[in-house]
């Protein structure tokens, strides 16, 4: 404290070394940086801080102003300004992790454990509700319940196996069949000489026959195995429905010209459907295949494609001696045929590939037709148009 003549007059701390300069400043008060002095009358009176005593390392006293990093006390003229990089807020944040993980850690924990209490009680409740529906039941029902078990979950593992083997047995099958189709050709062809005799050569021609007819039975089988045991990869695309329609035509012109039967495509619409162009290939091979069979010699297989409501419609119709309303409703079931005089079937797996391929590829087959002078049979083939 000084008086109006700048002499000291009094002080808190006698033990300082140094002597304090008297502070000069206009009106009645001022704020610094380390702390504020005020007017009293003709006295002059000063008062010092250490801010990091009161507050954090590294923090200072300024003005109060209500800035960003100040803290402000109301009607205070001084206020502590803290930097961002105080090693104390900066360990304060490293140590936020640390925090948030003992908060949340115990939550997490017990909502795992709440899961694995009620999952284990479910668990129990089923049991224990299976255990007095068994005691309440009669002991017949009870044993019969039993087998019935049983036997599904019996014939669910006979069915996988039976698709996995029959889809593993692919090259054991046909491997063998091509070395006695290739051999009988050979022996047939009189590539390394005469057989002999003339009937060695038409037993070959016989063997050869025999074999290319049981490869394309095996063919059937492991294709149809396939694709009930879901290895049969699809990939849609977009198809020119009418040019593969063509296309598929142009391949079984020669068997429709031997038996002088007329195969065409009658009306064929442009446009795409989506579909994976290997599986609808072999749906339309099987199909005309099938109409040739059941053509007599003479008759006429008729394709017409058309779009309609989003959806690719193809439509084959022959003139064959049709399908009785019992034999429409068996028509797609695996190994089931259809026998007419004078036409010779396959195994009967024909038309379920056709439909089990055009049921994966999103689309629908019907077959039509009735029994009379002049029958005939439509199969029709819907696809998404793209």
């Amino acid at each position: 404290m000084w008086d109006a003549a700048g002499n000291p007059i009094a002080r808190l701390d006698s033990t300082a070394a140094s002597t304090l300069p008297r502070p000069n400043f206009p009106g009645t008060r001022v704020a610094f940086g380390g702390g504020l002095a005020f007017r009293q009358g003709d006295r002059t009176v000063e008062v010092r801080f250490d801010p990091a005593s009161l507050a954090f390392p590294g923090a200072t006293l300024v003005a109060s102003g209500a800035e960003q990093g100040q803290a402000v006390v109301p009607r205070w003229p001084l206020a502590v300004a803290i930097p961002t990089e105080s090693p104390a807020l900066s360990g304060w944040v490293g140590s936020l992790p640390l925090y948030v993980l003992l908060v949340l850690a115990p939550a997490v924990a017990a909502a795992i454990l709440a899961v694995l209490l009620v999952g284990a009680f479910e668990r129990q409740t089923r049991a224990a509700r299976a255990i007095r529906a068994l005691k309440s039941t009669r002991p017949v029902e009870a044993r019969l319940m039993v087998r019935l078990a049983h036997a599904e979950r019996g014939a669910h593992e006979a069915l996988r196996a039976k698709s996995e083997f029959m889809a593993h047995m692919s090259h054991e099958l046909r491997t063998p069949l091509n070395a006695v189709i290739g051999f009988s050709d050979i022996i047939a062809r009189d590539l390394y000489g005469q057989a002999g005799h003339p009937k060695y050569t038409e037993y070959a021609r016989d063997i050869g026959h025999a074999g290319r007819a049981l490869h394309g039975r095996i063919g059937d089988i492991l294709d149809f195995a396939n694709i009930e045991a879901g290895h049969y990869p699809l990939t849609e695309d977009a198809v020119e429905l009418a040019d593969l329609v063509q296309s598929c035509i142009a391949d079984h012109q020669g068997r429709a010209f031997n038996r002088r039967i007329s195969l065409s495509l009658a009306f064929g619409e442009p446009g795409k459907v989506r579909a994976d162009r290997r599986a609808l290939t072999r749906i339309l091979s099987n199909l005309l295949a099938n109409a040739l069979a059941y053509t007599a010699e003479g008759g006429i297989v008729r394709a017409d494609v058309r779009f309609e409501d989003g959806t690719g419609v193809l439509t084959l119709t022959d003139s064959g001696a049709g399908f009785s309303e019992t034999e429409r409703g068996r028509a797609g079931r695996p190994f089931t045929r259809f026998d007419r005089p004078g036409t010779v079937t396959g195994a009967g797996l024909g038309l379920a590939i056709a439909m089990e391929l055009a049921r994966r590829m999103g689309g629908a087959m019907r077959l039509t037709g009735q029994d009379g002078p002049d029958p005939g049979a439509t199969m029709e083939v819907r696809l998404r148009r793209l």
